[in-house]
């Protein structure tokens, strides 16, 4: 069950290479960047703001060429991680 789009936190510095992807919340400075690669920084990329956790996990299912139960616990905890990390706009509340 999803809740809306998952959108990026508007205070982030991200640089976007080959191989990862790095964060930096802006209001937080002293707080240490954080690195994504592999499969992180292949669903920070899909987080596009129109996205929501369904859609999301069917992407990253297609990616890898797996099914969207195979990949949904993970990438649902990876989100929940986000936004823990305040990475991702808090959810709208209801």
């Amino acid at each position: 069950m999803s809740h809306g789009p998952l959108v990026r936190h508007p205070e982030l510095a991200v640089v976007d290479t080959e191989d990862q992807v790095v964060l930096l919340r802006l209001e937080t400075l002293a707080a240490p960047p954080v690195v994504l690669d592999d499969s992180g920084a292949d669903i920070w990329r899909l987080i596009d703001g129109q996205r929501d956790l369904d859609e999301l996990v069917g992407d990253v299912a297609a990616c890898y060429g797996v099914g969207p139960t195979q990949v949904r616990e993970d990438v649902s905890s990876f989100v929940a991680g986000l936004r823990r990390n305040g990475l991702l706009a808090p959810e709208p509340q209801e």
